[in-house]
């Protein structure tokens, strides 16, 4: 009997140490660019809005592009695994953003203005036998499209992330 308590007595022992090592550990949230409110948007009048009032309600763009330019857009610092990844200037065709107004007669006066912002958040887990991570990152991104002569925004193209 003696030695059939002392048996249970070493499993409760290895399950309590077990538990002791074991946990989670929240990783600070990271977040690039400026957050994107509902309000702002409901504000964008196209015709009305001016670049300036963009400025007051976004700041600077993360980007400017026009018609066949390549443009440097600064990537969201973001939780990959385990991992801190910064975010680094890429250069990329700014086709694809101003397609997202071909329905509009563009000019050379054209820019789309674009901003984005990223959330990222993770979690560490730790186990008796190992680790696991968990991280996730939404991406909100606004383009606009102003025409730089009349300095007028003249329309834009939200997608939130999910």
């Amino acid at each position: 009997m003696a030695a059939q308590t002392r048996n249970v007595l070493v499993w409760i022992m290895i399950l309590q140490v077990g538990y002791f090592l074991s946990g989670c550990m929240p990783r600070l949230p990271v977040r690039t660019g400026k957050k994107i409110q509902e309000d702002q948007l409901q504000a964008l009048r196209p015709g009305e809005t001016t670049k300036k009032q963009i400025f007051g309600q976004f700041g600077a763009p993360m980007a400017i592009a026009g018609k066949g330019e390549i443009v440097a857009v600064l990537s969201p610092t973001a939780w990959t695994g385990n991992h801190l990844k910064i975010g680094n200037h890429e250069e990329i065709d700014s086709n694809p953003f101003i397609e997202l107004f071909s329905d509009h007669p563009l000019s050379e006066y054209h820019r789309v203005y674009y901003y984005y912002s990223s959330w990222s958040t993770g979690t560490s887990y730790f186990f008796l036998l190992g680790t696991h991570e968990t991280s996730k990152t939404t991406l909100d991104r606004l383009w606009i499209l102003i025409n730089e002569k009349t300095g007028m925004m003249e329309d834009y193209n939200f997608k939130k992330g999910s």
